[in-house]
């Protein structure tokens, strides 16, 4: 793809950001405010449109990611970052589609871990991972996001009870569109976009990502992330 190619595929992109983003709104929005007055046949169709529009929006976000990272174009704003509130925030907010779904999120966290890195792009990296652990885990299951602290090191674990993956299947799952076997529990869409982004964002921010799983049983997502903002 040429230069140019790629400045009218990038802005298309950006241009059908912002429909899908008001049909999702407005869908959501009005499953609330008419909630009462609609049937159940009414109430799957909107429910429908709104799940639709909703994987739209977040392949668009995906490939906008996706083209960033290979250009080399991504900007990194490190801070000083306290994990403990942090990972509590993530928590609270997953907690709601876990609820949904009558998957149960935990938090344990040892010590206090203190980082340099980029909040906005570590948030991303987990909002991923457990949007991917909802999806993949059947109703009256958990999922256990752990923190503790080496010398050097943070150490976050997202551990679920899910379906796991198929060991052959293992080395895919970092490849971008990587169609694997084994299909979300609820019927939920995937771009397979989102963990070869989690690879490549972790990298940035100098730290490491591991994977291990067994089918039927779960799998587990270790990230490990440096203290300082040193990149190896």
């Amino acid at each position: 793809m040429t230069t140019e190619q790629k400045k009218v595929f990038t802005n298309v992109i950006h241009d059908l950001k912002s429909p899908l983003a008001i049909i999702t709104g407005l869908s959501e929005v009005f499953l609330r405010m008419m909630a009462n007055d609609l049937n159940d046949k009414q109430r799957a169709v909107i429910h429908k449109i709104s799940r639709h529009a909703r994987f739209a929006l977040d392949l668009i976000e995906d490939l906008l990611d996706i083209e960033q990272l290979s250009s080399g174009q991504v900007l990194l704003s490190r801070a000083i970052l306290d994990l403990r509130p942090f990972l509590d925030d993530i928590v609270q907010t997953h907690s709601i589609a876990g609820a949904e779904k009558g998957i149960r999120i935990d938090l344990k966290m040892e010590g206090d871990c203190i980082i340099e890195t980029d909040e906005r792009r570590l948030r991303e990296i987990l909002n991923n991972l457990l949007s991917n652990a909802l999806k993949y885990s059947h109703a009256q299951t958990s999922i256990l996001i752990s923190m503790l602290e080496e010398e050097n090191n943070c150490i976050i674990i997202v551990k679920d009870q899910g379906i796991g993956i198929k060991e052959d299947e293992i080395d895919k799952l970092f490849t971008p569109f990587a169609q694997l076997t084994n299909h979300p529990t609820g019927n939920e869409k995937s771009t397979g976009l989102g963990l070869s982004i989690v690879k490549t964002l972790i990298e940035l921010l100098g730290g490491e990502i591991a994977v291990s799983s067994v089918e039927s049983e779960g799998t587990t997502f270790t990230l490990k992330l440096p203290k300082n903002n040193e990149t190896k």
